[in-house]
């Protein structure tokens, strides 16, 4: 048998099944081809709140609680999520967070303003009893992301409660947009990183000016420190 003859036997069959295998066999080939071309990317959110030149230290023992942090349903998956139109968004199959949303937005924010507010009595819902917090601060997204263009939108209702009572002091709803500096994913993520400091200077502003002018009960401050 040369070496370019087909044996015989694969004709017994019917050639519709012959040409089904070798298409399925042609796809997975080509499928391998963009694995290997795709390599899936991860990304993070940075703290990137710029230490102000001269802080202004919250007063001696009073902390923060920042939480509970709500985000939209939408937001629940590790893929960056991108609106094509008001009304269609796009999954980045191979550009991914590295962990939950849930999770590192949180722990941004509070980064943030243990940076803007000179202190380290910033703690992240749930926190101990043994870290009494003077203020609470809980927030809901109602978005967090970006269109195709590299438009950044961020809103969100937030409040500022006392620690002990959750008396309401003050509520808000902010909205950020900013433009990416860059059409890829990393962009994307550099500027959902500076849409989440421009947001936490919203909160360090309100909360300073609640401590500059109230006086809180002595057993709404804590010395406490996280552990």
């Amino acid at each position: 048998m040369g070496r370019h003859q087909i044996p015989k036997r694969l004709f017994h069959g019917n050639w519709k099944q012959v040409v089904t295998i070798a298409a399925v066999l042609g796809i997975s080939a080509a499928c391998v081809g963009c694995a290997e071309t795709q390599p899936s990317r991860f990304y993070l959110l940075q703290p990137v709140a710029p230490v102000p030149p001269q802080p202004v230290s919250l007063p001696a023992g009073l902390a923060v609680g920042l939480g509970p942090i709500e985000l939209p349903e939408y937001l629940d998956r590790p893929q960056m999520v991108t609106f094509l139109s008001l009304h269609e968004v796009h999954l980045a199959e191979f550009h991914n967070w590295v962990e939950p949303l849930s999770d590192m937005i949180p722990r941004v924010l509070a980064e943030n303003l243990t940076r803007l507010l000179n202190t380290e009595a910033v703690f992240i819902y749930p926190w101990k009893r043994a870290n009494p917090v003077a203020y609470h601060i809980p927030v809901t997204f109602i978005r967090f992301d970006a269109s195709q263009r590299g438009e950044i939108s961020l809103v969100a209702r937030w409040a500022i409660l006392t620690g002990l009572d959750r008396q309401t002091l003050l509520q808000k709803r902010s909205e950020i947009h900013l433009q990416a500096r860059g059409n890829t994913h990393e962009a994307l993520a550099a500027a959902l990183s500076e849409a989440l400091a421009r947001f936490s200077q919203e909160l360090a502003k309100a909360v300073q000016a609640l401590a500059s002018r109230s006086s809180l009960p002595t057993n709404e401050r804590s010395h406490a420190r996280p552990s």
